[in-house]
């Protein structure tokens, strides 16, 4: 999770020093929040992706 993070914030400031385009930012964040709602599925579904929840 602190590497999601960092990633994040590297972003950002990339983006507040005119190092990233504002359509490249938006993509980015746009994909971070499908990786978001994934990992929170597998999380919530542990069975469905090969772990004995039993």
């Amino acid at each position: 999770m602190v590497k999601i993070q960092r990633l994040a914030h590297g972003s950002i400031c990339a983006f507040e020093c005119k190092c990233l385009y504002e359509k490249d930012y938006i993509e980015f964040v746009k994909l971070a929040k499908e990786v978001g709602k994934l990992i929170n599925y597998m999380i919530n579904n542990p069975s469905k992706f090969g772990v004995d929840t039993e």
